[in-house]
């Protein structure tokens, strides 16, 4: 039986702000040689840690856009039988957009065309490879470590401390079914402990902002 095909990709953090600073792309198999999701393309400016991960971003609205792709019968003259899908993303005009399966690297890659000249490659990864651990961040910020950042006083890590805190916690409010199980493993304490501490934090930088 055949199952339909989905792809769920991002990008890291990208210095072209004229694709944009992050993408996330959503297809699912809508017909043979077809797909047929959503792509957001985040205008977000953002800090970066030694790890390349965002810290504190700037709070652009980033919308999703409906995307289609259809497979293309274009030949690869590099031999690697790299597969073209092209990308009609709503909206969108002033560029050619290709989305690029490469079976043998498990790669996928974007090309972008402006009309202007010149244009982009961005690198795509699996989604779940780069999603948040929500319990683990939670885990490891009670007790005197979300503190210590408050104490050190340097805004940009106070920042994005605050920040990756605020997204887990909101992932653990929002878990649902069988993930709450995972959830529940989290000592009650130490959640309350960590929003205290957030809330310090939070407290310290508007203070900042005054």
């Amino acid at each position: 039986m055949h199952k339909p095909r989905k792809l769920d990709l991002v990008s890291m953090y990208l210095s072209q702000p004229a694709v944009s600073h992050g993408i996330t792309l959503h297809l699912a198999e809508s017909g043979p040689g077809h797909m047929k999701g959503t792509i957001r393309r985040d205008p977000n400016t953002c800090t970066l840690d030694l790890w390349g991960d965002r810290g504190a971003c700037t709070k652009m609205g980033a919308l999703p856009q409906d995307v289609t792709a259809t497979m293309m019968r274009t030949y690869d003259p590099h031999g690697h039988k790299r597969i073209h899908w092209r990308l009609e993303i709503e909206g969108v005009s002033d560029a050619k957009w290709n989305l690029i399966e490469y079976p043998r690297a498990n790669l996928w890659y974007l090309t972008v065309q402006p009309e202007t000249g010149g244009g982009a490659v961005v690198p795509l990864f699996d989604a779940a490879l780069f999603a948040t651990d929500a319990v683990g961040t939670v885990q490891t910020r009670y007790g005197v470590a979300l503190r210590d950042v408050l104490h050190r006083g340097e805004v940009e890590e106070m920042r994005a401390e605050a920040e990756l805190v605020r997204r887990a916690l909101a992932e653990l409010d929002a878990k649902p079914g069988p993930e709450a199980r995972h959830v529940s493993s989290i000592d009650p304490a130490h959640v309350a402990e960590v929003r205290a501490a957030l809330a310090e934090l939070e407290a310290a930088l508007a203070r900042v902002k005054d």
